[in-house]
């Protein structure tokens, strides 16, 4: 890799973090739940689209810069926990004595979506990708 490469890749990485803090700082709650299933598979879609349409080095950059930061695992990892366990900050409606069976539904639903929306993301990209 070529200096200006490292520094693309820097500089959209910078931007993807960019975005992920403002659009996380817009919602809260359970829109931010939902904010970064819709994030996380929007970014697999672009990174999937990039990389299949022979964008060369730029499909790379973009995949591993921009789209790599906005779409963050630990993110996906700590919304996962937070709505799957027990706490104040974060109610889950359910019936009464289902407290903690309710969030585990809610976590697992998460990840569930997180991951189902970052491979249908990817393969409706590169499927784009194909047609275009």
């Amino acid at each position: 890799m070529t200096g200006p490469e490292w520094l693309a890749i820097a500089g959209l990485g910078a931007l993807g973090a960019l975005l992920r803090f403002l659009l996380s700082a817009w919602v809260t709650h359970y829109r931010r739940a939902l904010m970064i299933v819709v994030v996380n598979t929007a970014g697999a879609f672009a990174a999937g689209w990039g990389l299949a349409a022979d964008w060369g080095m730029w499909g790379t950059l973009l995949a591993a810069g921009l789209w790599g930061s906005l779409t963050t695992f630990s993110t996906l990892a700590v919304d996962v926990v937070e709505w799957s366990t027990p706490s104040s900050h974060r109610p889950v409606p359910s019936r009464p004595g289902s407290f903690h069976s309710g969030r585990l539904r809610t976590g697992l639903t998460l990840l569930l979506l997180h991951l189902v929306g970052g491979v249908a993301g990817v393969w409706a990209g590169m499927a784009l990708a194909g047609l275009v």
